[in-house]
């Protein structure tokens, strides 16, 4: 709740936050139901971060961490292919 409805700066940290939140939320479903089709394969387990990645929507270490882009949550849902 914020008592200055002028105050920008604190709104646009509240909505990235909130934004920031729900991508790891939604990106947690939808990696858990893509591990479910791919451990047959031998992938033991899926380990991701969600971050603001200024220039990629997201990327995968050698070690296997997959780093998405809390951006992605806005994208509609019919052109993220997860």
């Amino acid at each position: 709740f914020i008592k200055d409805r002028m105050n920008s700066p604190k709104i646009q940290t509240l909505v990235e936050r909130w934004y920031h939140n729900r991508a790891r939320e939604k990106f947690q479903e939808r990696i858990h139901w893509c591990y479910e089709k791919v451990r047959k394969h031998g992938i033991d387990s899926v380990e991701f971060q969600v971050r603001n990645m200024s220039k990629r929507w997201g990327s995968c270490s050698k070690a296997g961490k997959l780093l998405l882009n809390y951006q992605l949550i806005k994208a509609p849902p019919t052109v993220l292919i997860m």
